[in-house]
């Protein structure tokens, strides 16, 4: 997956994982996912954070909680 980040433009590209939400309701499991956003619009889509914040280690580490977001364009599998 590609990831970046541009400072000046506030443009990020992520990899993620998760569990797809659909009219409320858990829909299925989702990885290999590329979410393209700026991050403005995406902090301001975070409707819930979870407590489970977990970090990976990747070259340095990585962390975050689970996040329920709406309204985020998202592709992959």
């Amino acid at each position: 997956l590609h990831s970046g980040a541009n400072p000046i433009s506030g443009q990020v590209s992520v990899g993620a994982k998760g569990i797809w939400v659909e009219n409320g309701n858990l829909s299925y499991p989702v990885k290999e996912v590329t979410i393209a956003t700026d991050i403005l619009s995406f902090c301001r889509s975070i409707k819930k954070v979870g407590n489970d914040l977990r970090f990976i280690p990747s070259g340095g580490y990585i962390g975050s909680p689970s996040l329920l977001v709406r309204d985020v364009t998202v592709s992959g599998k």
